[in-house]
């Protein structure tokens, strides 16, 4: 399968990194984390700073004219051949802005970027590939059985969404909502007073601890699973504080296929990976869920969340026992893997239990992907089983649609406004992209002031919001520094407001 060409490619990546010399690199930061980020690179890698390019969410206050300083936002047009390196401190994180940057940056390099962490931080580098052009058409099958399976139209369209980013390199077709992770409105009305659930994959954020002890009461019941010891050890701590918390067993074992005891390699931010990767590791425990139930008698589950960093299909296989007994409603992640994209809705559905499927982005980013399985009344458990029979006989159909749908974004009737007047923007105007588009105006920092622009009313980005745009369309290759920077403006007044980065 994909995901074990992906990993084994990685871990190739990361040797040859090992061994390689950076010699001239330039860095990638924010300003604040300059003279941290050149020691790094000097005293661990004995490499030479060429210039740092500035991350735009911040004040540039130092002075760095010993280097060459040249917006990272202004990549498109300046980046080279040369070694491109990101210096990211885990301790000094800021709503997720490094991601954005992160993902403006590969949208700009053809080849593999680097991203290093600080000094203290010992998992020291990891890399990430470039996007692979041929997933659709490698995996055609399984994408348009799973594109059958998903029970609404808002479900199709992210998964639409999803796969063209995986497709095109670009995280920038992920529309986010505002919704909450793992609390959907089709999931919700299932998690009712006294249900039992599992919590699989809790780090040191107990957040979704405390919304499910809210919604279960007294009488319910939380098995809450974390396989890194640092990690298990924080959640003890912080819902020791939490009197409230009482109904819920924290178990410092991680959901595999089997019992077994694994090397974990836990970064700071809670998240923590199975497959190899240099630098320190801790022992984890392991268990199949299958035997847990058993083990522990329990004889309810309404409920299992799975964020385990790419270890769901294996804990998913460790339960299959439980799910058939059960058929609890489900919440797992599927952005850790390319290939869970179908893999775990195809093996969910294998089980017979009639689930629906959902599908909901949570974040303005890349990550939080969830689906979401969930039990019908039984006449509906009854049609799903039958159209999944019938499904063949669609599926000539069902591909057209997805080939379709991966290529058309629709914005009929819709009020937008263009954010991005460089190269990206004029050789999306010479193709006609803007031609049956509302355009209600044209932003970008570089205009100050109100004006006229290649025959659309240009505005400065504060004033976006007076043209009261049902969406904002960012033509600019570094989707995501933009989104960023535009939430950032306007915070909450932006919620209602969709983005398209194409």
């Amino acid at each position: 399968m994909i995901n074990k060409k992906l990993y084994n490619g990685l871990e190739k990546y990361r040797k040859n990194f090992a061994e390689s010399n950076l010699n001239t690199v330039s860095i990638v930061c924010f300003d604040y984390e300059i003279e941290t980020a050149v020691k790094v690179f000097q005293d661990k890698f004995g490499a030479k700073i060429e210039r740092i390019l500035i991350s735009p969410y911040f004040p540039r206050k130092n002075d760095i004219s010993e280097y060459e300083n040249i917006p990272v936002e202004s990549l498109e047009y300046n980046y080279d051949k040369n070694n491109l390196a990101v210096y990211i401190d885990f301790y000094e994180m800021v709503d997720n802005h490094w991601i954005a940057t992160m993902n403006m940056i590969a949208q700009n390099r053809k080849g593999l970027y680097y991203f290093f962490t600080p000094a203290d931080y010992k998992n020291g580098c990891m890399l990430t590939f470039p996007p692979l052009k041929s997933f659709y058409e490698a995996h055609k099958q399984e994408i348009d059985k799973v594109y059958s399976l998903l029970s609404s139209k808002k479900s199709k369209k992210v998964f639409l969404q999803r796969l063209k980013s995986l497709t095109e390199g670009d995280a920038g077709y992920l529309a986010y909502n505002g919704e909450m992770d793992y609390f959907p409105q089709e999931l919700m009305p299932t998690v009712k007073k006294g249900a039992v659930i599992v919590d699989a994959g809790i780090s040191s954020s107990i957040f979704e601890l405390e919304k499910y002890t809210e919604l279960i009461g007294e009488k319910g019941k939380i098995f809450a699973f974390e396989a890194s010891p640092i990690e298990c050890e924080k959640a003890k701590n912080i819902i020791a504080t939490k009197p409230l918390l009482k109904n819920i067993e924290l178990l410092c074992l991680g959901l595999w296929n089997k019992h077994e005891k694994l090397q974990m390699a836990v970064g700071n931010g809670g998240s923590s990976v199975l497959y190899p990767i240099n630098g320190d590791a801790v022992e984890c425990e392991l268990v199949a869920l299958d035997d847990f139930v058993k083990d522990n008698k329990i004889n309810k589950l309404d409920y299992i969340k799975m964020d385990i960093e790419s270890a769901e299909p294996n804990a998913l296989r460790g339960a299959q026992k439980t799910i058939k007994k059960f058929k609890p409603d489900m919440a797992i992640c599927i952005y850790h893997a390319p290939s869970h994209l179908w893999d775990i809705a195809l093996y969910l559905n294998s089980l017979n239990i009639g689930y629906n499927f959902y599908i909901h982005h949570h974040s303005s980013t890349c990550c939080e992907t969830v689906l979401y399985a969930v039990r019908p009344v039984f006449i509906k458990r009854v049609f799903n089983i039958v159209r999944n029979f019938l499904y063949d006989i669609w599926h000539l159909r069902i591909g057209k649609t997805i080939e379709k749908g991966i290529n058309s974004i629709e914005l009929k009737n819709k009020r937008v406004v263009v954010y991005g007047a460089g190269k990206h923007f004029e050789s999306l105007l010479q193709n006609g992209v803007f031609k049956n588009i509302n355009v209600v105006a044209l932003s970008d920092r570089k205009f100050e002031k109100t004006s006229e622009y290649k025959g659309y009313t240009a505005i400065p980005p504060n004033e976006i919001l007076n043209y009261k745009p049902d969406i904002i369309y960012i033509a600019m290759q570094e989707g995501m520094v933009a989104h960023a920077f535009l939430t950032e403006m306007f915070k909450e007044k932006m919620q209602k407001i969709k983005f398209i980065n194409v």
